[in-house]
């Protein structure tokens, strides 16, 4: 699970071995910084900032990359699948970010329960 702690630069969440900073823009893994583009990082704030529950298409849309979903828009998916490619080449080949089919995605250690979908 993603633990997070406010500083004055900006929310800063620990997940795994990685370090992310929301206001400085940086992923960072054993203080190595980890280049990732704007959109993929913001969908991965997004992800991380609500660790332990599912977090919808829709969501990440609106949220993460400032517009609604389109039926067949899969740049959502396209930014999440940059994310998790990135973090699990990073993390010995897990895969910390989960797919729910249909509804979105799931950041966390444990199985999302079905309350939380």
């Amino acid at each position: 699970m993603a633990s997070s702690a406010p500083s004055q630069s900006g929310r800063v969440f620990r997940f795994g071995p990685f370090e992310l900073s929301e206001q400085d823009g940086e992923l960072r893994k054993n203080d190595v910084r980890i280049k990732l583009q704007e959109q993929p990082l913001r969908v991965l704030v997004e992800l991380v900032a609500n660790a332990g529950k599912v977090v919808t298409r829709q969501q990440i849309a609106e949220v993460a990359l400032g517009r609604p979903l389109n039926v067949f828009d899969r740049s959502v998916d396209v930014h999440v699948s940059r994310v998790r490619k990135k973090l699990a080449a990073l993390h010995d080949g897990d895969d910390l970010i989960r797919p729910i089919r249909g509804i979105g995605y799931f950041l966390g250690a444990e199985k999302p329960e079905k309350s939380k979908v």
